[in-house]
């Protein structure tokens, strides 16, 4: 399943299934089929992004909310396995940005988000 993200205010934003899943959930939004963002929830939605962007850095894996050990025996907060270095995973950050970026511009400009429809 694709999910996607349609505005007025920019060009459409498609995720795979995982990506937009884990999108809504961080958020607060069920990721159902078909579903609306609205101007009034962006602000709180932004601010919830980017904090996961500042707490996991640039490096940090976006895998289910399940805790793993890195390679240095320390526990991941979202899962991220690193025991094979030589695949080059997505981490939360790459998912989170365009998404923050369609939020922030559809807040400016004042036009829902919308998916599904």
């Amino acid at each position: 399943m694709l999910f996607k993200f349609k505005s007025k205010s920019c060009g459409d934003l498609i995720m795979l299934e995982e990506g937009g899943r884990l999108i809504l959930s961080l958020i607060g939004k069920d990721p159902e089929p078909k579903g609306i963002i609205e101007v009034s929830d962006m602000g709180h939605a932004v601010k919830i992004l980017e904090d996961v962007i500042r707490i996991n850095g640039i490096g940090e894996h976006a895998a289910p909310a399940e805790h793993t050990r890195n390679k240095n025996g320390e526990e991941d907060k979202f899962g991220a396995s690193h025991a094979d270095e030589s695949v080059d995973p997505v981490t939360i950050k790459q998912r989170v940005i365009p998404f923050l970026e369609m939020l922030k511009t559809c807040q400016i400009q004042g036009h829902p988000i919308v998916w599904g429809v």
